[in-house]
């Protein structure tokens, strides 16, 4: 089809114009097809043009998608293989185990993120289920086998029959106590902070040093962790300051408004939060969601014990991803997210006490 218009075309453009000769013998060029017809031949030409142009961008969409479905598909697999083995891996080995799992499903997520100019919408959306399950079956398996820490302690009561103030603080999380007994044993899920406004509290680092924080229902309070505690949990912040050593594992922040959080870790997810400061030292990708208006800069916090802390955290203190940051709602590859940024140099907090 497109040669034959080509070669009308071509025709048109020949006969378009003719000769006659006068009777002084000079050429006169006189019109033979009329302009209107010349130009809608013309329109056609362009529009069979972009027609081709079309099938030939339907053809790469197609080998694209093909070829995205086979990669992401055999990935995903084998992702979801590796964690049907978790049961065969020592105690020891789950948490790098986990993490390494998680790290090659974020991977495939971003590798969805770089291919969406090259898919259709039901591909995306596809997708976008698919490794939404692969995630849950992790965290799934990872609560499954790796379970928050439990300890247990007496709680010894002072002669006006209050606990210490170290008691109370440990308490958190606690729903049931059993009074009937003497000496009750209370469980508790992790240390940390619940339920305080306009406080300044900290824990020393033997009561942290590999154990799971929980930070919940704070208000305008500065919260201080020097030392290595193995994860940390953040939810309902608002008008707060926390301060952490060097954490192996992860930190998991929700809800947190109007806070700056200054923290060290493998892993940092975000949450359901806005109006936030970030300083930050994480060796992997740091990950928002449903997240806005959050600023990264490098973390800076000092104290005395802090090298130390680093090396019993086994925590990689030359690599620091702070400045690399997946928006998990914003599919995009070539333009930067606007619910984030980086906090200017002249508008970093430099010496924090």
């Amino acid at each position: 089809m497109a040669t034959n218009v080509e070669e009308t075309d071509s025709a048109l453009r020949d006969n378009h114009q003719t000769t006659s000769v006068n009777k002084n013998g000079k050429e006169i060029k006189k019109d033979k097809i009329p302009a209107g017809l010349l130009r809608r031949h013309e329109e056609r030409l362009a529009k069979v043009e972009k027609m081709k142009e079309q099938r030939e961008n339907e053809k790469v969409m197609q080998e694209s998608a093909e070829y995205f479905a086979k990669t992401f598909n055999a990935e995903r697999s084998s992702i979801e293989e590796r964690l049907a083995t978790a049961n065969n891996v020592g105690k020891p080995k789950l948490r790098d185990f986990f993490d390494d799992i998680t790290e090659a499903a974020e991977k495939l997520l971003k590798y969805m993120t770089d291919m969406t100019q090259f898919l259709p919408a039901y591909d995306i959306q596809s997708a976008q289920q698919s490794l939404g399950k692969l995630f849950e079956s992790i965290n799934e398996r990872r609560d499954e086998l790796l379970p928050k820490k439990k300890f247990a302690f007496k709680v010894r009561k002072r002669g006006d029959g209050q606990a210490t103030k170290q008691q109370q603080t440990q308490k958190i999380g606690l729903d049931d106590v059993d009074a009937s007994k003497s000496s009750p044993i209370i469980t508790v899920n992790a240390v940390g902070f619940s339920n305080r406004t306009s406080e300044s509290l900290s824990l020393p680092a033997e009561e942290i040093h590999q154990k799971d924080v929980n930070l919940s229902n704070l208000s305008s309070c500065t919260i201080k962790l020097p030392g290595s505690p193995s994860a940390l949990q953040i939810s309902n912040l608002s008008d707060c300051k926390v301060f952490c050593g060097p954490i192996p594992g992860s930190v998991f922040a929700d809800k947190c408004i109007d806070s700056t959080l200054v923290l060290a870790c493998q892993q940092l997810r975000v949450h359901n939060s806005r109006d936030s400061k970030f300083y930050l030292h994480v060796t992997s990708r740091a990950i928002i969601e449903d997240t806005n208006s959050v600023l990264y800069a490098p973390y800076n916090w000092a104290y005395d014990t802090l090298e130390k802390d680093y090396e019993e955290s086994g925590l990689d203190k030359s690599k620091n991803s702070w400045n690399d940051v997946d928006d998990f709602n914003w599919l995009a590859h070539d333009k930067h997210s606007p619910n984030w940024g980086l906090i200017p140099d002249n508008e970093r907090v430099q010496e924090w006490d």
